[in-house]
């Protein structure tokens, strides 16, 4: 059943997790280890995947930020904390009109210095009331080059895998569009059904707008859904 975890994904997630815990810890070793010898021969470095400022500090409560997200399958509220280099933790609730669904705690690594390296995210979810919690992992790859911007992904869960690719475009200052094509990969069925998800981005003062539709290929449009998440941050 998709509630119950298996032995070898309780092994893996905890790898992920304590890779983690080991490039976060690692990080600042990395970084000084550039500039240590002085004889070293000068080399042209990569470009930073993910940018960030070391001499602006943030206090705890100015790097929370409270989003959400509401559509046909209800209302989810997060918290979440983003450190300088671009790490995150979130603690989230699923609520629709029967009450509280879900409850979800997120946390992410997000490469910067190393040019290969893969974003990894780990998360785990249970409903209230009832056993069995779900595990997931994530590890994503943006591409540069080019005007679409793509990332390359791939997703493990108690419930089966994917593969997946999204193409981003800058439409106008300020608009941007996402399409997102994932491949489930389930043991034990030998047909694959295409989730495509579209998101519109309209960035606001102080954070943005997010407006999304799409659903599985099979379906057509009986399947589609839809919703709208914001990050309206100080």
């Amino acid at each position: 059943m998709a509630r119950s975890a298996s032995p070898l994904l309780g092994v893996a997630l905890v790898a992920l997790g304590a890779l983690l815990g080991v490039l976060a810890m690692k990080a600042p070793e990395f970084l000084k280890s550039d500039g240590s010898d002085p004889a070293a021969k000068p080399r042209s470095r990569a470009p930073l995947t993910h940018p960030h400022n070391l001499n602006k500090k943030k206090s705890f409560l100015d790097a929370v930020r409270f989003t959400g997200s509401f559509g046909s399958d209800g209302w989810k509220g997060d918290a979440t904390w983003k450190g300088q280099h671009g790490g995150m933790l979130a603690l989230g609730s699923k609520i629709s009109q029967r009450g509280v669904e879900e409850i979800e705690a997120t946390a992410g690594y997000k490469s910067h210095d190393w040019l290969w390296v893969p974003d990894v995210e780990v998360g785990a979810s249970a409903v209230p009331g009832q056993p069995g919690v779900k595990y997931s992992a994530k590890m994503s790859k943006a591409l540069h080059g080019g005007g679409l911007s793509p990332t390359v992904s791939a997703e493990l869960s108690n419930s089966g895998a994917s593969l997946g690719t999204s193409l981003s475009k800058e439409l106008r200052e300020g608009v941007d569009v996402e399409v997102d094509v994932k491949m489930p990969i389930s043991g034990g069925s030998r047909k694959a059904d295409v989730v495509v998800d579209t998101k519109t981005t309209y960035k606001v003062k102080g954070g943005e707008l997010v407006g999304t539709l799409g659903g599985k290929a099979s379906r057509g449009l009986r399947g589609v859904s839809y919703g709208v998440s914001y990050d309206l941050g100080p």
